[in-house]
This record gives structure tokens, sequence and C-alpha cells, in this order.
């Protein structure tokens, strides 16, 4: 009995260690663009209307890009590279 619940400690680590660091990650990096944008751009909190990060395995290698919706106008994309918010126009 006592084996088992080591295997089951083990396999349940191994899948939450990796989620959590990509919550984590993205929870930051959505909290830099948001501070970006506000900072750079002079928008305010409230023409805000979506801030969405996501990861995009298969094209970017997992980097964190960060969705925004600013009111009256399209979708920006920002991705963090070297420290840097970047905003990315290939989505």
């Amino acid at each position: 009995m006592k084996k088992l619940l080591i295997k089951l400690s083990i396999v349940i680590i191994i899948f939450t260690v990796p989620y959590t660091y990509f919550k984590v990650k993205a929870v930051i990096t959505k909290n830099e663009v948001k501070d970006f944008i506000i900072e750079t751009k002079g928008a305010n909190q409230n023409n805000i209307e979506e801030i969405k990060p996501f990861y995009n395995f298969l094209k970017d290698e997992g980097k964190c890009i960060v969705r925004v919706n600013l009111k009256g106008q399209d979708y920006q994309f920002y991705v963090k590279e070297n420290g840097k918010i970047l905003e990315d126009n290939f989505y």
C-alpha cells in the first residue's frame, strides 16, 4: 500500500509541476503586458476589454503570447523575449 501511495504521489507531482509553472508564467506575463500597455501606450485600465495569455507550443517553442483587446481597436498580440515586451504582428 505504501509503495502505491509513493508511486501515485510521484505521478501527481510529474503532472502538476509543469502545469503550475506554465500557469504562473502566464499570469506574470499577463500582468507585465498590462503594465506595459498602461505605461507606454497611454491606455487607461478601463479601455482594456480583454487580456488573455496563451501558449503556442507548435509555432513559438512555448512562448507565452498575450492577446489584448482595447476598446475601438483590433486585437493586438504581445510576447516577452529577453525580458522585453514586444508587439507581435504574426497572429
